[in-house]
């Protein structure tokens, strides 16, 4: 009995003690069933979010690529300093460029009389001292098509129409060399460039400021601007070479459509040149570059255009802008009986030739130019009206932030000086008179040295001054006395009168700037 008791009290115990012990498990196994059900709830809620996600991720990445594409598709725009603003299509399809260009000097003949006095009136001679003068003032649109293959160039010209400004160049090219470097460029236009007439200054970078008084005293286009056509290859590879040639026809003589007058003036406008030894990577020798021009124009008398704005004429004088003196200048009187006219030279042909050189090392640039240009007489009994002359300019880079001796035109705080002599001889025959107003000579000699200093502030933006010291063989007596070499008239008009020879001086400033 005493077992028996004890083992059911053993067994009681043990069966109370699983009850108190799986009490609590159980609890516990609720909980976590609980827990497992709330994060399952948390979960159910957080997969639709997933999805959004992944669809506004995927939302982001079409917006990203449209936001690409579309940029791609605008069109680049880009500026460089003397060449302006470009905007350009993303396909090429087109572009657009403008500049603008302005030259601001102050011509100043040393002794100059702006005014004296002639037979009991005034006479104005031009000169003048510290006038700001616009020697250009033009602003440049290019248009372009098929990556350029069709170009349109027009240009509004404010130098000199008062208040107001007017088209000047205006022209079409198609630009062939795109498909084949040995193929052209041609063009056509109402003023247009001849691509290269000879070897000559740069109206922008250059210490000689303007061209040959022989090229510009005779009416040749210094610059080829004409109405006309043409064709251009431009630098073309030849081994260790480079080669260009230029071929222009002039349409209505070498003026532009706000020129035209009543005449039916064919010519001819050409350059080619040789870079010898441009290819090879040698400072001395690939700067050398040699050029022949020439340009020759067949000439009417149109003697029904007495007093026509645009008549050619033979007309040498200094080449400041203001203060520009009579040297040269045949007179009109072989004219039929009966007419009148402004043209001093008969019709016929006439021709210019300019062949050249010139030879760039480091900061050191040499040029030499000669020019020779012949023009009909009025009559048979004359031997024409001829020019010749030559000019050598050296220009140095005294000095940049790189050292002596360094510098350039697009290098900032560039100091360039140069130096040059001109000479000039013209003739219009032993019955020909030449000599303006008062006193007469058929020849006249004129020679020029000319000395500049220029600081480039920046690229395409310059401040300078340069100095020119002049002499003629023969002068006019009015230009006596404009430029202080004679004191009056009656000075001028005695002894000597039109066959003295004179001497003066003018100190110019400028600023040159091309956006």
């Amino acid at each position: 009995m005493e077992i028996r008791r004890g083992f059911f009290l053993t067994v009681g115990v043990a069966f109370f003690a699983s009850l108190f012990m799986v009490t609590p498990a159980s609890a516990a196994n609720d909980e976590i069933e609980a827990q497992i059900k709330a994060l399952e709830q948390e979960v159910s809620k957080i997969e639709p979010l997933k999805d959004q996600i992944e669809r506004l991720r995927s939302q982001q990445i079409e917006l990203k690529k449209d936001a690409t594409a579309a940029a791609a598709a605008l069109p680049e725009f880009s500026y460089r300093p003397g060449r302006g603003m470009t905007i350009t299509a993303a396909d090429k399809s087109w572009s657009f460029n403008t500049t603008y260009r302005l030259n601001m000097y102050i011509y100043n003949t040393l002794d100059g009389k702006p005014n004296f006095s002639q037979a009991g009136g005034q006479q104005n001679t031009g000169a003048t001292y510290g006038e700001i003068f616009p020697r250009r003032n033009r602003m440049y649109f290019t248009y372009c098509w098929s990556d350029c293959f069709v170009t349109v160039d027009a240009t509004i010209d404010g130098e000199t129409a008062p208040r107001q400004a007017s088209w000047r160049d205006s022209e079409v090219m198609f630009r062939f060399d795109q498909f084949n470097e040995y193929l052209p460029y041609f063009s056509v236009g109402l003023r247009r460039g001849a691509g290269r007439t000879h070897i000559g200054r740069s109206s922008d970078n250059d210490g000689k400021m303007e061209h040959s008084i022989i090229v510009d005293g005779f009416a040749w286009g210094g610059d080829g601007s004409h109405a006309g056509a043409g064709l251009g290859w431009e630098e073309i590879d030849m081994g260790p070479s480079k080669a260009e040639l230029y071929i222009n026809l002039a349409t209505s003589r070498q003026g532009t459509h706000q020129e035209f007058v009543n005449d039916d003036r064919k010519g001819l406008m050409m350059f080619a040149g040789i870079k010898p030894f441009a290819n090879i990577k040698n400072k001395w020798i690939e700067g050398l570059d040699i050029g022949f021009g020439y340009q020759s124009m067949a000439q009417n008398s149109p003697f029904n255009m007495d007093g026509a704005e645009g008549v050619s004429e033979v007309r040498v004088r200094n080449v400041e802008r203001r203060g520009r003196f009579e040297l040269w200048r045949p007179t009109v009187n072989q004219c039929p009986t009966g007419t009148a006219c402004d043209q001093n030279f008969g019709d016929g042909f006439s021709w210019i030739a300019m062949p050249g050189l010139q030879w760039k090392v480091g900061p050191y640039m040499f040029r030499a130019v000669w020019v020779k240009t012949q023009y009909k007489g009025r009559e048979d009994t004359l031997r024409g009206v001829e020019g010749q002359g030559w000019t050598v300019d050296h220009q140095f880079f005294l000095w940049s932030p790189k050292g002596l001796f360094t510098g350039s035109q697009t290098t900032p705080n560039s100091i360039m000086f140069s130096f040059g002599f001109e000479r000039a001889d013209m003739d219009c025959g032993r019955g020909c008179d030449a000599a303006p107003s008062t006193g007469s000579f058929h020849s006249n000699t004129v020679l020029n040295r000319e000395a500049a200093l220029w600081w480039w502030i920046r690229p395409s933006l310059a401040i300078g001054t340069w100095w020119h010291y002049w002499s003629t063989a023969n002068t006019p007596v009015r230009t006596q006395v404009a430029t202080g070499c004679k004191d009056n008239i009656t000075e001028a008009t005695s002894g000597k009168s039109a066959s003295r020879s004179c001497n003066w001086h003018s100190i110019n400033t400028g600023l040159r700037f091309r956006w």
